[in-house]
């Protein structure tokens, strides 16, 4: 699970809304506590023990939140490939879920292009594949874009969305995560090779460099 440390003395209150709705989520500012000398010099030794165990230290007034949907935004090998999107600064709840939920496919689009694009190369580097069987991107009429475009376009699924609001600026952020099945995305890509654009090539080779790319895709991470 990815976190982020934010530094700063006001804290932020967040409500969740549940997956397909949407409510607001209100920054609060809570009010400064002096520090008290006297409480910290007593909680030292229970400071040493969480140091001897391994649990992190932070300064005063640094606080450890969670981003909404961030979870659902990370991939999960094997069964899904997943893409986050976080936008700020919208005018209203709707275009704050719209313009994140862009940016999810967005990312999620670069990172299957990218093992479309892997799997190809490995699988034409391939000395067992007889050169009549490779798959040229030459042949491909956009190559691995315009295979990722439509594949996304059908199996693409918004699995979480949550919008907050900006009290001090006045604006909405959203955030949405994205999820595509690894099986459906395999088999619409090595659909489109064979029914689109016509190529010949070894069905069981092909798909074998693709769970690999895509597993090579979630290490990466």
């Amino acid at each position: 699970m990815k976190k982020l440390h934010l530094l700063g003395m006001a804290m932020l209150a967040i409500v969740f809304a549940s997956c397909g709705s949407e409510k607001e989520i209100v920054y609060v500012q809570q009010p400064v506590q002096q520090p008290n000398y006297q409480q910290q010099t007593q909680e030292q030794p229970a400071q040493k023990t969480n140091e001897q165990l391994g649990t992190p230290e932070y300064k005063k007034g640094e606080q450890i939140l969670e981003m909404p949907c961030m979870d659902e935004g990370l991939d999960n090998p094997g069964v899904y490939m997943a893409g986050y999107g976080v936008v700020e600064g919208r005018p209203d709840r709707t275009s704050a879920v719209i313009s994140a939920n862009e940016a999810a496919i967005q990312e999620l689009s670069t990172k299957f292009v990218g093992v479309i694009k892997n799997a190809t190369t490995w699988y034409n580097k391939d000395t067992n594949i007889p050169s009549g069987k490779k798959i040229y991107e030459s042949k491909l009429e956009g190559g691995a874009e315009a295979i990722a475009k439509k594949v996304l376009n059908k199996y693409a699924n918004a699995v979480c969305r949550k919008v907050a609001y900006n009290e001090y600026e006045g604006s909405y952020i959203g955030y949405v995560a994205v999820h595509i099945p690894v099986k459906d995305a395999i088999d619409e890509t090595m659909k489109e090779l064979e029914e689109q654009y016509k190529v010949d090539y070894d069905h069981m080779k092909f798909k074998e460099y693709m769970n690999n790319a895509i597993e090579e895709e979630y290490q990466n991470k």
